[in-house]
C-alpha cells in the first residue's frame, strides 16, 4: 500500500481526510510528456513518505465561482463540507499540514496520510 497513486506520467493523486475525497498533483514530469508549460508540482518520488511543493489550493462552489448556486446541484447529497469550499494544504514526508484558510474541521492542524 501506499499514499499516493500514480495516474499517468505525472498525476499524482492522494485521499484527503479533511475533505473525504481525492486530491490532484500534476508535476513537471507530465508538463515535459505533454509538452505543457506553467508552475506544476515538485514531488520527491517517495509513496510512502511523499512530499509535493509547493502548497496544493483546492476550491469548489462560491470560492470558485462567485455566480455559484447551492441550488443549480438538485437530488445530490452535498459533499462533506458542503457545496462550497476550500481546501489548502502542504504535504511533507507523509503528512499533510492544512493551512488555516481551510473552511473544514482540519484546517491548522496536521495528520497522517491515509494510506490507499
Amino acid at each position: 500500500m501506499s499514499k499516493i497513486i500514480k495516474d499517468h506520467p505525472g498525476v499524482y493523486r492522494f485521499r484527503c481526510p479533511g475533505c473525504d475525497s481525492f486530491h490532484i498533483y500534476y508535476t513537471n514530469e507530465e508538463n515535459a510528456a505533454h509538452g505543457y508549460q506553467g508552475g506544476q508540482w515538485q514531488f520527491n518520488g517517495d509513496f510512502e513518505n511523499p512530499t509535493f511543493s509547493p502548497s496544493l489550493l483546492n476550491r469548489w462552489g462560491k470560492e470558485a465561482d462567485p455566480n455559484w448556486h447551492d441550488s443549480d446541484v438538485i437530488n445530490t447529497k452535498a459533499p462533506k463540507g458542503g457545496w462550497s469550499g476550500r481546501c489548502h494544504l502542504f504535504v511533507r514526508n507523509g503528512k499533510i499540514e492544512y493551512c488555516e484558510d481551510c473552511t473544514h474541521d482540519l484546517a491548522g492542524k496536521t495528520v497522517d496520510m491515509i494510506e490507499i
